[in-house]
């Protein structure tokens, strides 16, 4: 189901419907995070959270939302250290990529805002 949101959203992006994609992806995201409520070491779960999340919140950055980017990214550096945690020792590039950039991306938002 999460999957058919995600692509669903992707759909309507590319026809240039940014509100009927941004309310798919936000569906995506509850229903991943409804798969991670029952099972927390769903490691593709987490991945697809963490994907969907930073979409939304480069949408809303670019949509000058600066509350509703923080929140998706906040939650998108939630995903990525569970991902963290999950991997333990063996922290993945990938991961480490992820990580840096959500924070990264964190900061400049609080910046662009005067944070």
């Amino acid at each position: 189901m999460a999957a058919s949101a995600s692509a669903a959203g992707d759909e309507r992006l590319a026809k240039g419907d940014r509100a009927a994609a941004m309310s798919l992806y936000r569906e995506a995201v509850t229903q991943y995070e409804a798969v991670l409520q029952m099972d927390t070491r769903n490691l593709d779960a987490q991945r697809e959270l963490l994907q969907m999340t930073r979409k939304l919140g480069g949408m809303e950055a670019e949509d000058r939302n600066v509350p509703g980017a923080l929140a998706d990214y906040g939650r998108a550096l939630q995903a990525a250290q569970g991902l963290a945690a999950a991997e333990g020792p063996q922290l993945s590039e990938e991961t480490k990529r992820e990580l840096s950039e959500v924070a990264q991306r964190i900061d400049e938002i609080n910046r662009s805002a005067g944070k």
